[in-house]
This record gives structure tokens, sequence and C-alpha cells, in this order.
């Protein structure tokens, strides 16, 4: 099985049940220790991580925009 390995700021701001990740596309999720996260994705691993890129990009993006001094 293949992990997107997640690290965050908040653990305590994510919801960690099992059923949300599902939801989601994962088949598990995992508390990995300190502020990281494993969600367990198998072989769709990959599309997941450059969705989540872009969306990331994208999320950038508009705060720039919204911000144009923020670095």
């Amino acid at each position: 099985m293949t992990r997107l390995r997640l690290s965050v700021h908040n653990k305590e701001l994510v919801d960690m049940s099992k059923k949300t990740w599902q939801k989601l596309g994962a088949l598990d999720v995992v508390d990995a220790g300190g502020n990281n996260i494993q969600a367990i994705y198998g072989a769709s691993v990959s599309n997941v991580k450059i969705q989540l890129e872009d969306y990331l990009e994208e999320l950038t993006r508009q705060s720039n925009q919204a911000n144009p001094l923020a670095i």
C-alpha cells in the first residue's frame, strides 16, 4: 500500500476518523506521531498527490492576489 505522508501545523484541527478519509478516497489514515499523518491510498496516491499540489498552488495564487505584498 502506498501512503500520502502529510505534515501539519496543528494536528488537532485534522479529522482523523477513518470514515472521513474514506470519503476522500483513502483506505485508511494513520497518526504517524508528532505533526505527521499518513493517508493510505494504495496505487492511486500519485494522482492524489498531484491534485493536492495543484490545489495548494491555487490557494497560494489566490492568497497572493488578495495580498500582493505576500511572499
